[in-house]
């Protein structure tokens, strides 16, 4: 597929229970054409990484999908996909101006707030990826949040309200254009741009140690196709962490 024309089609939903599910049941009965985007007003499944919840006012914000195809990407370098979504959100943020950052392994920050989350779904056929359904949950015009939730909004960073129609598509046309870049260069460029906006890398940073419950400091040294990172602990010793088995403290 030529992903420079992403978003290839918009479909504009009012209520669904998760544009990931939408595109999934459409998939199988073959009626999405890869490069399509669905945009709905409400969510009322949405869900984000690991089981959790995606909290987002109706109209407020851009929850929306991707459906697209993978020739090249094998299964054991998923993790690719994942790189590619995330540079190109902080991409088009810093457009605007807002120091967007990745929190590994895609939660998108601004500082200590999140502004935005992704959840990457892969379709397999054997050893490759054959196509994926990539939701993006993006705070756009919400200036309240539940207490306790740490995140922040395009409105909130700007103090301007877009038009969440017109800013899907151009996030969208942002992250058709880091796909397309990727297929010419090697693996070392998603690492360098990916690292480039990566929190924690070659730097350090608080996180928990899930497996031992332990608070230790983690300075990223690399990021590994299967998206495990290398990190300097503690000062002291080199490690290889899974997706699980930190949570970082910010």
């Amino acid at each position: 597929m030529n992903y420079s024309q992403i978003p290839v089609k918009l479909i504009e939903l009012e209520s669904v229970d998760s544009t990931n599910n939408y595109i999934a049941k459409k998939v199988l009965t073959g009626d999405l054409i890869p490069g399509t985007v669905v945009l709905a007003e409400k969510q009322t499944e949405a869900r984000g990484q690991r089981g959790t919840k995606w909290q987002s006012l109706a109209g407020l914000n851009s929850t929306s999908s991707v459906f697209l195809t993978w020739k090249d990407i094998k299964v054991r370098e998923q993790f690719k996909i994942s790189m590619l979504v995330a540079i190109g959100v902080c991409r088009f943020l810093r457009n605007f101006n807002i120091e967007a950052e990745i929190k590994w392994p895609n939660d998108i920050y601004v500082q200590t707030k999140k502004i935005a989350g992704i959840l990457i779904e892969n379709q397999l056929k054997g050893d490759y990826i054959s196509s994926s359904v990539t939701g993006i949950g993006l705070n756009v015009n919400q200036e309240v949040f539940e207490e306790g939730l740490s995140a922040t909004s395009i409105i909130i960073e700007t103090g301007k309200k877009e038009n969440v129609r017109l800013f899907t598509m151009q996030l969208y046309q942002e992250i058709g254009r880091t796909i397309e870049q990727y297929h010419q260069y090697p693996f070392e460029w998603i690492e360098r741009t990916y690292s480039g906006f990566l929190k924690g890398f070659d730097e350090a940073v608080t996180a928990i140690w899930i497996q031992k419950q332990e608070e230790i400091k983690i300075q990223i040294t690399a990021i590994l196709p299967d998206g495990r990172i290398k990190a300097l602990v503690n000062e002291t010793d080199y490690k290889l962490f899974d997706l699980k088995e930190l949570k970082f403290i910010f």
